[in-house]
């Protein structure tokens, strides 16, 4: 707990002290305005490490239109791989449970087909549920970037 006060001090004291120029707010991401950098819209100063306005702020349009066309690619692109990966396992495992037959030659046959079937069915609503609802999701700002930095 005191090496996290001790630390925090330091950053605090080198953002005070540290005068601002053209060589730690860059004039592309940022502007000086009474010794202080005013970060662009885009930008931001994460983990300040001598240079203000050093993180580009993710677009919620590109997920967005990646996300209609190339269905859980938006999550990949903000940096949820996690999520990216969850959605894309309810694309992919109904069209490879298709493809898995039941052997058995018996009175049991049809409800495998039955149980396949559903699964298949409930797997395609819940992706039909993600195509129709996530694109809405990344335009009104709900997800955040994979550092949990809203989208702009």
């Amino acid at each position: 707990m005191n090496n996290k006060f001790i630390l925090l001090s330091i950053i605090l004291i080198k953002k005070i002290f540290t005068q601002c120029s053209i060589s730690n707010c860059p004039i592309n991401n940022g502007k000086c305005i009474n010794n202080i950098c005013q970060c662009n819209n885009n930008y931001m100063t994460m983990n300040f490490n001598g240079i203000y306005c050093n993180y580009k702020k993710s677009s919620k349009w590109i997920p967005f239109i990646l996300e209609i066309f190339f269905p859980s690619s938006g999550h990949f692109y903000i940096g949820k791989t996690y999520l990216g990966i969850f959605k894309l396992f309810f694309l992919i495992f109904p069209i490879l449970l298709s493809f898995l037959p039941c052997y058995k030659k018996n009175r049991y046959q049809d409800n495998c087909f039955n149980l396949i079937n559903f699964t298949i069915l409930m797997c395609f609503f819940i992706e039909f549920c993600f195509l129709v609802i996530d694109p809405f999701l990344f335009a009104f700002k709900y997800y955040v970037d994979g550092n949990g930095i809203e989208l702009v």
